[in-house]
Formats: C-alpha cells, sequence, structure tokens
C-alpha cells in the first residue's frame, strides 16, 4: 500500500484512530453483554473458553470458538486487502463491508431461532473487528490495534519514559496510542449502555462510528 499518510492533515489521523477504537470498544462491549462473549478479543475469549470446559457449558464453548473463527477470518482477509489495495476509495470499502455485516448479525439474531442466534450475531460482530483489524494496522506513523488495546496500553506506558529529547515520532505515538485507549473505553461503556438498555437493537449503535470513519477514511488516504 504506497504511503500517502505522512502528508494527511495532522488531526485526520487522530480522528480516524478515535471513531475505529469506538466502533471497536464497541462491539466487543456489545457481544460480551449479549452473549457472554468478546468479539474482537482472543485472550478473553480464551480465558473464557477454559472457564467453558471446567464448568460443561459447552454451548457456550461453541459461541465463543465462532467468535474466535470470525475474529481470525476477518483479520485474514483484512490484510490480504490492505496489501492488494492502496486507494482512497478501496481503504474505506471495508467499513461499508463492516456495516453490512453488522446488520446481517443483528438480522440473525432477530430472525434466527433460540439456539442459533447469539451464533450468527458472535460470527458478524467478530467477523467485522477482524476486518477491520486486518486492514487499519496503522494510523498516521503509528502502528496501532483498535479492536483490543492490551498492546496499546503497553505501549502509551512505554511512551511515558521518553527522555527530554523525544522526536516528533514519539509525541505522535503517545498522542496515539492515548487517544485509542480513551476512545476504546468510551464505545465500551457506550455498547454496554445501549445493549443492556435496547437489547440487539442497541448493536446499531455501532454504525456512528463506522459511518463517522469512512469519510476520514477516504480523506485521509487519498492525500498525496
Amino acid at each position: 500500500m504506497p504511503d500517502k499518510q505522512d502528508a494527511a492533515p495532522s488531526f485526520l489521523p487522530f480522528f480516524l484512530a478515535a471513531s475505529l477504537a469506538l466502533a471497536g470498544g464497541f462491539a466487543d462491549a456489545a457481544s460480551f453483554v449479549l452473549l457472554g462473549v468478546f468479539s474482537g478479543h482472543l485472550t478473553g475469549n480464551s480465558i473464557l473458553s477454559g472457564i467453558s470446559i471446567v464448568e460443561g457449558s459447552f454451548t457456550q464453548l461453541w459461541a465463543i470458538l465462532t467468535a474466535v473463527g470470525g475474529f481470525v477470518s476477518g483479520t485474514v482477509t483484512g490484510v490480504l486487502w490492505r496489501r492488494r489495495i492502496g486507494t482512497a476509495r478501496g481503504m474505506s470499502l471495508p467499513l461499508g463491508l463492516e456495516i453490512l455485516v453488522v446488520g446481517m448479525g443483528v438480522l440473525a439474531y432477530e430472525n434466527l431461532n433460540a439456539s442459533l442466534r447469539g451464533y450468527g450475531l458472535a460470527l458478524c460482530l467478530s467477523l467485522a473487528l477482524g476486518i477491520q483489524n486486518g486492514v487499519y494496522a496503522t494510523v498516521g506513523a503509528s502502528k496501532v490495534h483498535t479492536t483490543y488495546i492490551t498492546g496499546v496500553t503497553t505501549s502509551l506506558l512505554n511512551t511515558l519514559f521518553y527522555g527530554p529529547e523525544q522526536s516528533a515520532a514519539k509525541r505522535h505515538d503517545r498522542g496515539m496510542f492515548a487517544t485509542v485507549l480513551c476512545s476504546f473505553v468510551l464505545g465500551g461503556a457506550a455498547g454496554a449502555f445501549l445493549t443492556y438498555h435496547h437489547g440487539v437493537l442497541g448493536v446499531l449503535g455501532l454504525m456512528a462510528p463506522l459511518l463517522t470513519a469512512m469519510p476520514l477514511c477516504c480523506r485521509f488516504f487519498s492525500r498525496p
């Protein structure tokens, strides 16, 4: 993918990262509230799968494995897309695909029978976050993940020990990591609130940060 990001206005990467992280936190919280699984967090799902095995809750285990499979498949798809497509339109299309997949998940939850609807929603939400994780591996000059924040938090803590001679690139990293961390937590709070009070229809709130990210992404990657 051509490196067109350095010439972008300075605010664009932060706004784009914030929108993506809001979506990541929202989907992760929504899937946990509704299904008891994480849609974008393999570490958490690994622990939950172990607990399910010990408790003998194999229905829950299958839901967790479905989420893991969806996230891995989506990430592979996103990585392949990122390596082959370098245009502004090409880099914004995965966000449209995320919106479509999330909508399919809500429809599946509303229309499938009780034994299958959870699997459909888990698959769609994790697939959507996997695509996002694979496509948007870097924002601006910083390597970030907007679907989980363990690594981002560690990276942010590392930046606190930069010396007074820190470069502009390191200051950019610090701001980017802090933006992603705060936005992810805020998105998680919003996702938990909406799904707790409105059920699966609250998942549709995920459309807001994704729709916001689309024009930002198009603008960001179209800079010469």
